[in-house]
């Protein structure tokens, strides 16, 4: 019996984890291509100014969510500490509220580019009960992708052992843009 549940478990794991692949069009670009986990919503539309977004949502009312913008830019990022530079100017505004202070920068490991990501956890809502339109943890990457793409993706959740985190963690390292001739 207590085989059977174990089983049970891990085939709802599995199944949990795997991700269906996602083009949506980019107009005048091409496609981006993200590895949605299988069973979220994901919705995009135009970015304003430039650009397009994507957003996916956990099922089943659970609270995580990714919202991905991605940009061209005029010329390429030229390297990891010029994406640097755009982590830090993005994490200013943030940095005040949070319990971390400072942006605690991590590489993260892509194809076709580089990236990063930082965390911050949201100070006034430590050890309370969170508000159903708003999260605890906010992770944002920042992805250079060739030829000359910016993307920030932004995670929201509530707890970092969340299994949503990783899942949503692999579909931003899946994202791949693909440019029309």
């Amino acid at each position: 019996m207590k085989l059977t549940a174990i089983l049970s478990i891990l085939s709802a794991f599995i199944v949990s984890t795997s991700a269906i692949a996602a083009e949506f069009p980019w107009a005048g670009v091409g496609t981006a291509q993200v590895e949605v986990p299988e069973g979220w919503t994901a919705e995009t539309g135009n970015g304003k100014p430039v650009g397009i977004y994507i957003k996916a949502t956990a099922p089943n009312g659970t609270k995580a969510v990714l919202q991905i913008s991605l940009m061209e830019l005029p010329r390429p990022i030229p390297d990891k500490a010029a994406l640097e530079q755009i982590v830090n100017a993005g994490s200013a505004q943030v940095l005040p509220s949070s319990v971390e202070g400072k942006a605690d920068i991590k590489l993260l490991e892509i194809d076709g580019g580089f990236g990063m990501y930082v965390q911050f956890t949201d100070k006034s809502l430590v050890g309370k009960e969170v508000p159903a339109a708003e999260s605890r943890v906010m992770r944002t990457a920042y992805l250079s992708l060739e030829p000359k793409f910016l993307v920030v993706a932004t995670i929201l959740f509530d707890d970092p052992t969340q299994a949503e985190v990783e899942q949503m963690m692999k579909a931003v390292k899946s994202i791949k843009i693909k440019t029309t001739p």
